[in-house]
């Protein structure tokens, strides 16, 4: 067995969990984001994508390092909001059986304090694009393909470096298990106490 290979079974017992068609680990939902905000401009290309005013900053952050423009608005969310116009959805604070979409992209959290708690986090993009699939997997490991000789292998875009490692996934086997004995209908979270990025980003502006 290959070291990764823990890597691609925790995504095939999430996929599984969750009725995506793929999932793709990686080291954070914040990565989980970058990689989408980096698909979603690549193909639809619309420069504005919409936020709550109340989520944890690095939605919005991602967006800008994407190269859009992040639009605050004022509404009320539980467990998982719609960055819109695109299809994704930031569903870091809710982890349920079935739980995917189709034609949606899921990003989920691993973090310590969200529902599947892995002591160094982690995050997942749940998604049906077979393209898109692709993209991800380049794409979170330096643009490189998996399991090819560096030396020889392309070099297609800037890729990032944010891979989920094996011992991260191995836990995530485990603490899924555990999950889904304490947790049979799933978990949503209640919302943390937020910060107001609306006020913060129209102060930024000014």
């Amino acid at each position: 067995m290959k070291s990764f290979d823990v890597v691609k079974g925790f995504e095939c017992e999430l996929a599984l969990y969750t009725g995506a068609r793929y999932c793709v680990a990686v080291n954070s939902c914040t990565s989980a984001a970058r990689l989408a905000f980096d698909w979603w401009m690549r193909g639809e290309g619309s420069h504005i994508l919409e936020f709550p005013s109340h989520t944890y900053r690095s939605m919005a952050n991602m967006a800008f390092k994407c190269g859009a423009e992040p639009a605050i608005r004022d509404y009320e969310w539980t467990g998982q909001y719609r960055i819109r116009p695109s299809n994704i959805w930031d569903c870091a604070l809710t982890l349920r059986p079935g739980m995917y979409e189709k034609g949606t992209v899921q990003l989920l959290s691993f973090h310590p304090q969200k529902p599947l708690a892995l002591s160094s986090g982690g995050g997942a993009i749940l998604h049906d694009n077979p393209d898109a699939e692709v993209f991800y997997l380049l794409d979170r490991f330096d643009a490189r393909t998996e399991g090819n000789d560096i030396r020889l292998d392309e070099w297609p875009f800037d890729g990032d470096h944010c891979y989920m490692f094996p011992g991260q996934a191995g836990e995530g086997l485990h603490r899924l298990e555990i999950f889904k004995a304490a947790h049979p209908e799933g978990l949503t979270m209640p919302q943390p106490n937020y910060e107001d990025l609306k006020a913060k980003l129209e102060r930024r502006r000014t």
